[in-house]
């Protein structure tokens, strides 16, 4: 066991790297500053090219030191890492690199005046979240604290809300209708889209206080100890997956799978960098031929009908789907401030009021703020389609920051965002609190897609999760 002296002079190695990295970044950052492009500026692959490269040696530096302190690859970190390259870097890398535009080009870069400063406006965004992250040293993960739980009413509440979820959501969305053009919404009808969220959180918190309980189980063989985790838990996670698949529905199985993983990866067993890249693989190509599928069949049949539509040309086909959503990013940077002001947090107020059902249709009903006025996601559909969309744009993370409090804006919030995700990530490896480990669970399950989110896309599963645990979790007594 390690003397006192020796974990003193241990924390002080890492706080001196810390420190070091926190200028390294700012180094970086007063680069990038110095080559800031016009706003309104011709797309210049140059340009491009010199802004991709710092981000690119940052990122290195970033996941060398990161590895230093922390063996496990499966983590928020670099999920939401990989996630925010692809979805704010991939177009304009295969712009910089090989001259590859877009097919409709005017659908993704929207107006190519802006691509230079968006794709500057991200990567400077991304380094503040990297400063923000390395803000405090990492700490050691402490098992010894992780407490016991009764799971047994969030257990019925979880199968009571997916079979009712099933009996609400419609047969459109149950026979994959929404991804056939024949009706239906993606998230079911009416009063099933809030059953959906309620069971939605509550295996994601049922997720958490599995693997977390019986993480000191864990006896060198991962099949074995899973095999011990509580069986209407397994059976219930296995069916949900399995039909929300089955109809191409992908991002819910998605974000559990990455709970599952982040939380054995942490708390169990490494994951090592190998095993990450395999896993990513696969599912990323498993993916792609559902959302390819899933326009003709469901079932087993979507998965063959993805193969026999499947080209695959280039390791950029299975994340272009992602990639696509920086349009939202150029659609922003086009409208404002040219065409309106920034909206200053008003666009933030649909996640922020989420948790609260029907807060959102009483703040439209006392004030003159319109529908599309209360999210990015909704705003940036309304530029592109107006009034009466057939579809929605969604956002991007940096987009939504920007037309909330434009390019300072980004800097700021993201530099916090990173700061936050590091907090919640040391008091969850501390277990300081049993919320931190909840939240931890949470971003968990949005990390990777939250980039082509709003900045507080997590506040209602946040609120709901951290209900749930108090109004359905025990703690059992040691």
């Amino acid at each position: 066991m390690a003397s006192p002296k020796d974990i003193s002079e241990n924390q002080r190695k890492i706080s001196i790297k810390v420190r070091k990295g926190v200028f390294v970044y700012a180094i970086f950052f007063g680069l990038l500053l110095f080559l800031k492009p016009g706003f309104n500026s011709n797309l210049d692959f140059e340009s491009i090219g010199n802004y991709l490269i710092i981000f690119f040696i940052a990122l290195m530096l970033f996941l060398y030191s990161q590895s230093k302190s922390n063996s496990n690859w499966f983590r928020i970190d670099f999920l939401f890492l990989i996630g925010f390259s692809i979805v704010h870097f991939q177009w304009p890398a295969m712009f910089a690199l090989s001259g590859i535009s877009p097919e409709n080009i005017a659908r993704v870069w929207v107006n190519s005046n802006y691509v230079n400063y968006g794709v500057w406006l991200s990567v400077i965004g991304i380094i503040s979240w990297m400063i923000g992250y390395n803000w405090s040293k990492p700490v050691e993960i402490e098992k010894d604290k992780i407490e016991s739980f009764d799971t047994k009413k969030l257990v019925f509440l979880a199968y009571a809300s997916f079979f009712l979820f099933l009996a609400f959501a419609g047969k459109d969305y149950l026979t994959g209708g929404v991804y056939k053009g024949t009706g239906g919404s993606a998230a079911g009808e009416g009063i099933s889209v809030y059953i959906r969220l309620v069971f939605f959180v509550s295996i994601i918190l049922l997720t958490v206080l599995e693997i977390t309980s019986k993480a000191k189980s864990y006896q060198g063989n991962l099949f074995k100890w899973f095999l011990t985790l509580n069986k209407g838990y397994l059976l219930l996670t296995t069916l949900f997956v399995l039909l929300f698949l089955s109809v191409g529905d992908r991002s819910e199985p998605i974000g559990l799978v990455i709970v599952g993983l982040v939380f054995v990866g942490t708390y169990v067993r490494p994951v090592r960098l190998r095993e990450f890249l395999l896993l990513f693989i696969v599912g990323a190509l498993v993916m792609t031929l559902i959302s390819l599928g899933r326009s003709e069949s469901t079932g087993i049949g979507l998965l063959t009908e993805g193969f026999s539509k499947f080209e695959f040309t280039s390791g950029y086909d299975v994340t272009l789907e992602l990639a696509n959503s920086v349009r939202t990013l150029y659609m922003s940077l086009s409208n404002v401030p040219s065409n309106t002001g920034f909206f200053y947090g008003q666009l933030w107020l649909g996640d922020i009021l989420s948790p609260l059902p029907f807060a959102q249709s009483l703040l439209l009903s006392v004030s003159n703020i319109k529908a599309h006025e209360l999210g990015s996601a909704g705003y940036i559909t309304y530029l592109t389609f107006g009034s009466n969309p057939q579809s929605g744009e969604g956002t991007s993370l940096i987009g939504d920051i920007y037309l909330n409090f434009g390019s300072l804006g980004v800097v700021f919030f993201m530099f916090l965002f990173g700061m936050m995700l590091k907090k919640i990530t040391n008091a969850s490896f501390q277990c300081l609190d049993m919320k931190w480990v909840i939240g931890f669970g949470v971003m968990a399950s949005l990390c990777f897609y939250i980039s082509r989110s709003g900045l507080f896309v997590s506040t209602r599963s946040m609120v709901w999760a951290l209900a749930f645990f108090v109004f359905f979790v025990t703690r059992m007594k040691k």
